[in-house]
């Protein structure tokens, strides 16, 4: 008798996605938040993650790596890259993610367009503060973050949802600042600007 290992089963698409972005009545599941300072800046300041313990739809899971400027935001849009790029790639096989809405009514378009509100306050590369975005929902988690990777994301996203004033009003300004930089080239999201 032939015995064969054990192959491992992935998670579904749609189960990664309803842990990935938070939606409505949603956040961090109880015991996942263990922060050594009292507020963002203060984890800042001390090159701690941090995150609160309330979530704004739309927010990525991946928020709480943000011990240095550039992570706060960062990370969550390297996630929302790979979205964006998992997206892409379903969408060339007849699925339809774009539309696609999760467990609590989460989306690429509402991820998308909950960053945008910090692209609108702060600008691109810029610090978030408390005052050039606390019109954004849960502003304080990103306070002292920069605004990066958002405008690459900003550009697939006004392609993608051309009816979201939130992210075509963005598009401009994030051509010009997603021109340039490591990432402007990227193999699968490169070309897909509205001209």
């Amino acid at each position: 008798m032939l015995l064969h290992a054990a192959v491992p089963v992935l998670a579904p698409w749609t189960h990664l996605f309803d842990h990935l972005i938070y939606g409505e009545a949603d956040g961090p599941a109880a015991g996942c938040v263990n922060n050594r300072d009292p507020d963002s800046q203060s984890s800042l300041a001390n090159h701690h993650d941090y995150q609160r313990t309330n979530a704004a739809p739309g927010e990525i899971a991946d928020r709480f790596r943000n011990a240095d400027p550039a992570k706060g935001i960062g990370y969550p849009m390297f996630t929302l890259e790979r979205l964006f790029d998992t997206a892409e790639l379903m969408r060339n096989a007849a699925f339809d993610p774009y539309n696609y809405r999760g467990e609590h009514h989460q989306s690429i378009e509402m991820a998308t367009e909950y960053y945008a509100c910090f692209a609108w306050g702060a600008g691109f590369y810029q610090p978030v503060t408390a005052e050039n975005s606390s019109s954004c929902p849960n502003a304080a988690q990103y306070y002292g973050r920069l605004v990066n990777g958002v405008d690459r994301m900003l550009l697939i996203g006004a392609e993608r949802f051309s009816g979201n004033a939130a992210l075509t009003g963005l598009e401009v300004s994030a051509r010009e600042a997603a021109s340039t930089g490591a990432f402007s080239t990227d193999a699968i999201l490169f070309g897909k600007w509205r001209d």
